[in-house]
């Protein structure tokens, strides 16, 4: 009995986290069977992954094994299984980062500086080799101006903003909040699996009775204090990075990612609902600051 109630317990618990993904791809107007296509596509391609880390040998079999999704499925998707669109996010994050970062690529005032780009020696062109031999420059070049993050000033090519702030690209913006969600699982997963450890920072903060008329202000107030956290962050971790500072001695290729998310719900009207409205006097205030982070002494 005991069993079967946390089995159906750690069900529920799966079923509110695919809520939230539910209700997105509802509101983008998807239809079941698309979403149906696309999570089938993505336990294959993340099976591939988990497969890699422990043997070479990877076959339609095993990940039809490890999924429970059919030969036949399996070997569809795998037949085109590339994924340019996450390459493409890693690799502009990698870009723009190192541009934003590294000292060579400011002027004497500190601040991020343009950068010539027209020929195979230009410092974009650079900038880019360091990343990767393999990519193309201008390639890159073409995905930062569709993204709107740099302009062509002056006969040097100017960054507009960092990747971490306010591109109005919706297809960026899917491809941030899916680098998001893999990291905030991973996150999890290693906080429940490695609880022995100290545990990846894991925060959430919310008021649900706050003055209405307040919200465009906290709004602009929140997106300045993490402008400034994110700003000292970077600055915090470029100065570990071997490829920023690669003086450095020791072995490379360890990975942090710190992301930040506030949201600022709108009226139930807004969202095709009654509004809302205030909370009764007298009805007890919801006000929690809870926090997954360091265990509690």
């Amino acid at each position: 009995m005991g069993k079967k109630t946390e089995a159906s317990s750690e069900s529920d618990l799966y079923s509110k986290m695919l809520e939230g993904i539910a209700r997105f791809f509802l509101r983008r107007q998807v239809p079941f069977q698309h979403f149906v296509d696309l999570a089938r596509a993505a336990y294959v391609r993340v099976a591939r992954e988990e497969l890699a880390r422990t043997t070479s040998k990877i076959n339609t079999s095993r990940i039809s094994i490890l999924t429970g999704i059919s030969r036949v499925d399996v070997k569809n998707i795998t037949s085109g299984d590339v994924d340019p669109e996450r390459r493409s996010a890693n690799l502009v994050s990698r870009v723009l980062n190192r541009w934003e970062q590294d000292k060579q690529y400011r002027d004497g005032s500190g601040r991020v500086r343009p950068l010539t780009y027209d020929s195979d020696n230009s410092e974009f062109y650079q900038l880019v080799a360091s990343i990767s031999q393999h990519l193309n420059p201008g390639t890159v070049l073409f995905e930062l101006k569709r993204l709107e993050l740099v302009e062509e000033r002056g006969g040097k090519l100017k960054l507009l903003r960092a990747i971490s702030k306010d591109d109005d690209s919706d297809r960026w913006r899917l491809q941030l909040a899916g680098m998001d969600m893999d990291t905030l699982l991973h996150a999890v997963h290693d906080n429940i699996e490695f609880g022995n450890e100290p545990r990846n920072p894991h925060y959430r903060t919310e008021y649900d009775n706050l003055v209405k008329s307040q919200l465009p202000e906290i709004k602009q107030w929140l997106k300045k204090e993490v402008d400034k956290f994110h700003e000292r962050v970077r600055g915090y971790l470029s100065a570990r990075d071997l490829d920023v500072n690669p003086e450095q001695e020791g072995e490379g290729g360890g990975r942090v990612v710190v992301s930040a998310l506030g949201y600022i719900e709108r009226s139930r009207k807004e969202n095709g609902g009654e509004a809302s409205g205030k909370q009764a006097k007298g009805t007890p205030k919801v006000k929690t600051r809870q926090s997954v982070g360091e265990k509690k002494k």
